[in-house]
């Protein structure tokens, strides 16, 4: 598998391995129990996923059982930008409309 950013090409592949190992431990585990190190509210009920310079935007189901991903993309500022801000409000949108499915 390989993530592509815009403007970034290919990420680095030592930086993807790393956040798909991190990914995989929060799924292991569960996310609460890295909350609010890792796993962080951004905007409304809408969590970002800290895999290094990946942040993974998603939501909560079923109390907090399920993380629901909708989007990613590469943190390239210390703080949020515009661009960030704005996939964080998408993500919060799809969740509040119920644009989004589970699958079994």
């Amino acid at each position: 598998m390989r993530l592509l950013a815009k403007g970034d090409g290919i990420i680095d592949p030592f930086q993807q391995d790393r956040a798909i190992r991190k990914l995989q431990h929060f799924c292991d585990g569960n996310f609460k129990l890295f909350m609010p190190a890792a796993v962080k509210r951004e905007y409304g009920e809408t969590f970002g996923v800290h895999l290094n310079q990946i942040r993974l935007a998603g939501f909560f189901a079923g109390g907090h059982a399920d993380f629901i991903a909708i989007g990613w993309f590469i943190k390239t500022a210390q703080r949020n930008d515009r661009r960030m801000n704005m996939i964080y409000e998408k993500v919060d949108g799809i969740r509040e409309a119920g644009h989004w499915r589970k699958v079994e």
